[in-house]
């Protein structure tokens, strides 16, 4: 095919075929006799029906808040059950912690600080237990994370060169190592707690606290966990759908 300005040409990337124009070219000498390097500038057109109307953000963005509270919700009664042992809050109380964790966890990396938002709503004497409640709780979600995450590697891999193995190996290894650590602190979750409370505690002399994950609470996390999993994949597929991105492939349902 003949290059000149103004020709329309398709091209290929990781999002997709686009078409494009071909704006400007610039051929220059090389370093090796009888080569010529060629530079080519394309403009890429604006896709059509990216920029929405008025109705139909608004309509997007309501569609899309609507998870968002579902989302909090899970995340509010999962707090609710996980910390019922320690001390039982209601459900409003459950959530009004979750919102000032969330809030609070914004001032520092990877909502490190969520903690200090979460223990206002329980009493003093349970605060060392429930910052270790916090950290468990957030392994939940994170091994139903880690469980599909290994489940879409070894679905990605398939279609990968031999040279990039490595890379899901060592990637599948750390979600297994995760996963070990939360039925370590899920079956010594009574020890933890007795420990970190009396290295914080004041009072050095203070009795052992007999808290176990009950089977059901367990498996209710867990469901809960997942469910909301699926929240976050539904939101992600709307904004998708929001900026016409079309080619839902393989690759782009299994980077969710």
């Amino acid at each position: 095919m003949e290059l000149a300005i103004g020709t329309e040409i398709r091209y290929t990337s990781a999002a997709g075929t686009r078409n494009a124009i071909i704006e400007n070219i610039k051929i220059g000498p090389t370093a090796k006799p009888g080569f010529m390097n060629t530079w080519i500038t394309l403009r890429i057109p604006v896709q059509k029906g990216v920029k929405f109307s008025n109705y139909a953000n608004g309509l997007y963005n309501a569609i899309d808040l609507y998870p968002k509270v579902i989302n909090w919700g899970i995340e509010s009664y999962k707090w609710m059950l996980i910390t019922l042992p320690v001390e039982k809050i209601n459900y409003l109380t459950a959530t009004k912690s979750q919102y000032s964790g969330v809030c609070l966890g914004n001032l520092a990396p990877g909502r490190a600080t969520e903690f200090i938002g979460k223990i206002f709503f329980f009493q003093n004497q349970n605060h060392a237990k429930i910052i270790v409640l916090h950290f468990i709780h957030g392994l939940f979600q994170l091994a139903v994370t880690v469980i599909l995450g290994i489940i879409a590697l070894i679905f990605f891999s398939q279609n990968q060169t031999t040279n990039m193995q490595w890379l899901f190996v060592i990637s599948e290894f750390i979600g297994i190592a995760a996963l070990l650590l939360l039925l370590t602190c899920a079956f010594k979750i009574k020890e933890i707690l007795n420990w970190f409370s009396k290295k914080i505690s004041q009072n050095k002399n203070m009795k052992n606290f007999d808290y176990d994950l009950k089977r059901e609470i367990i498996l209710q996390v867990f469901a809960f966990s997942f469910f909301r999993y699926l929240v976050f994949f539904l939101q992600f597929l709307i904004l998708l759908k929001m900026f016409k991105i079309d080619s839902f492939g393989i690759n782009i349902i299994t980077s969710v």
